[in-house]
């Protein structure tokens, strides 16, 4: 995905949400936000100074763009995401509603234009302008690859059976540093 858009845009801002709307983060079965923050700095640093890593403290794509805007007045704001979080998106008004927040048509102007920056990468369904992410790619997930290692970790797997489970799901500098922090315990 990062190597997509590095192909369309100057640079790659990869966000961590602070807070997240559908799940709660609870160590050490997920990584804490530091951690979070940490492997993706790993991987921005392997791809070079058009990548930085930053913390988002306002979960709505509507308003985090508009924070964006303000942060970055100069710089035209496109986000890249999984067709679902898209279809998230898409539901603003339900997620404004949520938050006690009115939705009004100010808001679903922005939504509008929001859609049109849009870049989906099609995992469980592509469309007009969705990127299809590779066949064999399509099952990985976080929630697979922590499952996956917490599998690992119950059965005392060798390590070639580490490589050759998470080969394709993760890369060996992340591995290693989840590893390391002993993320993803039961």
């Amino acid at each position: 995905m990062i190597d997509t858009l590095l192909e369309r845009f100057d640079g790659v801002l990869l966000l961590v949400p602070a807070v997240h709307f559908e799940k709660q983060i609870q160590f050490p079965r997920n990584a804490t936000l530091e951690q979070r923050l940490d492997m993706l700095t790993i991987l921005a640093n392997r791809k070079g100074d058009r990548i930085a890593v930053g913390l988002a403290h306002e979960v709505l794509f509507i308003r985090l763009a508009d924070c964006l805007r303000q942060r970055f007045p100069n710089t035209a704001i496109s986000f890249g995401m999984g067709n679902e979080t898209y279809e998230r998106v898409l539901a603003s008004k339900a997620y404004y509603e949520r938050l006690g927040l009115a939705w009004n048509e100010q808001d679903q102007a922005k939504l509008e234009q929001l859609q049109k920056v849009i870049v989906v990468f099609g995992r469980s369904s592509n469309g007009d302008g969705v990127i299809s992410v590779p066949e064999d790619m399509r099952g990985i997930s976080s929630t697979l690859v922590r499952e996956t290692i917490k599998e690992l970790q119950r059965t005392s797997a060798s390590e070639k059976i580490w490589q050759a489970r998470l080969a394709t799901m993760i890369s060996p500098d992340i591995l290693k540093f989840v590893r390391q922090k002993g993320l993803y315990h039961e």
